[in-house]
């Protein structure tokens, strides 16, 4: 007895490609013996044929688990088509089959047979797509294109929530935002519109954290934005304000800060230093966008927009800044500007280097009154070199204008401080410097005092050597003082050569600075000609620098000036008796003498007479300097 089909896998039937055999085996499948059944299953859905596939799908319902494990297993990779035909079809149990695939599967990809089933579906269809929609939309594993499948039909359920009522529907369309599509657009715009009143009701006082990130996207529709602000307040208070700044980025658009603009409550949504560093960074970053664009008063942004200076993520700082930077640009009273000036100062201050030069940027860009506000000294001692050079450029005409004119009254070692500081802040201090060498005599000197304060820094070599052949006495003076500090291979030489200059003043600085740089030794024959000098500031000096590398001629000649008849020449050797401390020479000589005993009677004869009249001469030149002056 031949066997049929089913039993037999060779029979000639299985060979044929003829749709309506596939469509007849599909239709005898309700009346095959259940041991045939499977294996007929397999082959129809083998063969892919669309419509016998269907048939199957449409009778999913009526197969035992096994069976229905091979529709399923067909369902991941192939039925697509017969699908589709399915809910063409829109027979009520065959449309639930296909939902039944389609949820099991995560068919993101079918998402339009949904949107059909919406549209189209009789009984509960709608309802049972809707709530098929919501569990494939709570799908995190979904790709960006299994995503944009579901968005028509997540349109289409919102617009027909009156049919389906299915929360879920508000869940797909509140996690879609912020894209809102055309047919939601215009059920969103019917204030009577079912999914509208769903919404207030969820928008309102959001209890979770999907409610509170719809709060901005759906700001600007006119029938939602008070529900919305009001929503925002009850976010803040509740402590989901956080959540609510979830989509912050659309605090871009104009149509969102038009709706901020309408609360009443700004109190609400100003948070105070503590609660602004509990906010995690992504949602921190865009609170000064939120407060920009609500009614606050100038004063009140500035100091809550000084409080995430605080915070310990960079882009909340940041924002601050150019939530800063915005108000700078809107109308401000000189009250209001100066405090919105010293917060930006303070961001200055900053450990990151990006915030603390995204504020320098905005104070030199756009503060006409820096120069006269305190930030800018903070800024000055901002700790990024970058910063302080930004400070540097804006401090540093002021400041080299005040230290110029007021710089007298400051002491020398305050002056000193001063001009370094300045010098290392402000990167064009050495050509402002330059140019007061190359003006008048007397900038020329007070510029050649600061060059000495600062010890002669190597880019002023040329400037000092050009000055010491002033035809100004007190210009070429300066100038070969200045020149004890300099480094230049030239420095010392150029000394010696001023120790010959027909202008006392000019040589006694001369001798002075060779002195204070330790190298009288080398012109030790040019100095014991000058001990003779005609002029007392000179000689006097020329007897000081030979202490150290000849005593007894430095002690002979200092004799000889205390005893010299001429008034100026006395005072000039008591004032060098006080400033080298010639009696300390004089005990050192002493026992020098005592010493020189050993090496031969004359000798420590010699010694001691030379002290002797030493000590001798500076009680004698003290008389005689006391009988002058009377």
């Amino acid at each position: 007895m031949a066997r049929s089909p089913a039993e037999d896998p060779e029979h000639p039937l299985w060979q044929l490609k003829s749709p309506a055999i596939d469509r007849a085996l599909a239709a005898a499948l309700p009346t095959a013996r259940p041991g045939e059944r499977p294996d007929l299953i397999r082959r129809i859905l083998s063969r892919r044929d669309t419509a016998a596939q269907s048939l199957v799908v449409a009778q999913l319902h009526t197969l035992d688990p096994a069976e229905a494990r091979l529709v399923h297993a067909a369902a991941e990779h192939g039925l697509d088509s017969a699908l589709r035909t399915v809910v063409g079809q829109r027979q009520s149990q065959p449309c639930r089959n296909a939902l039944r695939l389609i949820r099991r599967h995560r068919l993101a990809r079918l998402g339009y047979l949904l949107t059909e089933l919406l549209r189209h579906g009789r009984d509960d269809l709608p309802a049972l797509a809707a709530d098929a929609l919501h569990e494939l939309g709570t799908d995190e594993t979904l790709s960006a294109s299994a995503r944009r499948s579901l968005s028509e039909a997540v349109d289409a359920a919102a617009a027909r929530f009156g049919r389906h009522s299915h929360p879920g529907t508000v869940d797909a369309l509140l996690r879609a935002l912020p894209a809102v599509l055309p047919d939601t657009e215009k059920a969103l715009a019917d204030a009577d519109h079912p999914l509208v009143e769903a919404l207030r009701g969820r928008l309102c006082e959001p209890a979770d954290a999907l409610s509170c990130r719809a709060l901005l996207a759906l700001l600007p529709q006119p029938t939602l934005s008070g529900a919305c602000v009001q929503g925002l307040c009850f976010a803040a208070r509740d402590g989901q304000l956080g959540d609510a700044l979830g989509l912050g980025h659309l605090l871009a658009d104009p149509t969102v800060t038009a709706g901020l603009r309408k609360i009443r409550d700004a109190d609400a949504l100003l948070l105070d230093e503590v609660t602004c560093r509990q906010l995690d960074a992504d949602a921190a970053r865009w609170l000064p966008a939120l407060w920009s664009a609500m009614p606050i008063e100038p004063g009140r942004l500035t100091a809550h927009l000084l409080n995430l200076g605080s915070h310990a993520g960079v882009a909340p700082r940041v924002m601050a800044v150019r939530g800063l930077a915005q108000q700078l640009t809107q109308p401000l009273d000189e009250g209001q500007r100066r405090r919105c000036v010293d917060a930006l100062a303070v961001f200055t201050q900053d450990a990151e280097e990006s915030v603390a030069q995204t504020a320098a940027r905005v104070l030199d860009r756009a503060s006409r009154d820096l120069a006269s506000t305190s930030a800018l000294a903070t800024m000055a001692s901002a700790r990024h070199a970058s910063v302080r050079e930004t400070a540097g450029r804006r401090l540093g005409p002021a400041a080299f204008a005040r230290l110029w004119e007021a710089g007298h009254r400051l002491g020398p070692e305050r002056r000193a401080a001063a001009l370094r500081a300045l010098r290392k802040l402000d990167p064009a201090f050495d050509s402002r410097l330059g140019r007061t060498l190359t003006g008048p005599a007397d900038h020329q000197v007070r510029a050649l005092g600061w060059v000495a304060a600062l010890e002669t820094p190597p880019a002023f070599d040329d400037a000092v050597t050009r000055l010491t052949g002033s035809a100004n006495v007190k210009v070429a003076a300066s100038a070969a003082a200045t020149l004890r500090f300099s480094q230049a291979p030239h420095a010392a030489d150029l000394l010696g050569t001023l120790t010959k200059h027909r202008n006392p003043r000019v040589r006694a600085n001369a001798v002075e600075a060779l002195d204070q740089r330790r190298q009288a030794e080398r012109f030790r024959d040019r100095l014991v000609q000058l001990i003779h000098d005609d002029k007392p500031r000179p000689r006097a000096n020329a007897i000081r620098a030979l202490l150290e590398t000849d005593t007894d001629t430095a002690l002979r000649a200092m004799r000889e000036m205390l005893g010299d008849r001429r008034p100026e020449h006395r005072r000039s050797a008591r004032w060098l008796v006080d400033a080298a401390g010639l009696l300390d020479v004089a005990e050192r000589s002493a026992d020098t003498a005592l010493t020189a005993a050993a090496s031969g009677p004359n000798d420590a004869a010699n010694a001691a007479a030379t002290v002797n009249q030493m000590l001798a001469d500076l009680y004698q030149g003290d008389a005689t300097s006391q009988g002058a002056a009377a």
